[in-house]
């Protein structure tokens, strides 16, 4: 499927998929992200006793977050941050991480 397929105003929801494809050149991270976040990155998730634990396009848990952004020597990340996300679930589902996203498993990706 091409980005503007996922664009319901033609605004956040096609501008984020066509930067998922433009900074990574992979559609199924476009698919991630649709199924994690409707491509929203201001999305917040996994609500528990009534605080949000995961954050942004890819809904990232903050010590998720926090913890592969240094791995991965990316510097002062910010939880929630979708150019950071980007970045950094790229670089982990080259690494084999996809799994630890429950779109992943349920994408089948």
């Amino acid at each position: 499927a091409e980005y503007w397929q996922y664009c319901k105003d033609c605004s956040r929801e096609g501008y984020w998929a066509f930067m998922v494809i433009k900074m990574t050149g992979n559609q199924k991270l476009v698919d991630l992200a649709v199924c994690e976040s409707n491509l929203n990155p201001r999305a917040n998730g996994d609500k528990k006793k009534g605080i949000w634990r995961a954050k942004g396009l890819f809904q990232y848990h903050e010590y998720t977050q926090i913890a592969f952004s240094a791995r991965y020597g990316i510097e002062n990340p910010v939880w929630g941050d979708p150019y950071q996300q980007i970045i950094l679930t790229d670089k982990m589902v080259k690494d084999g991480y996809g799994y630890l996203w429950t779109c992943w498993k349920k994408l089948k990706l």
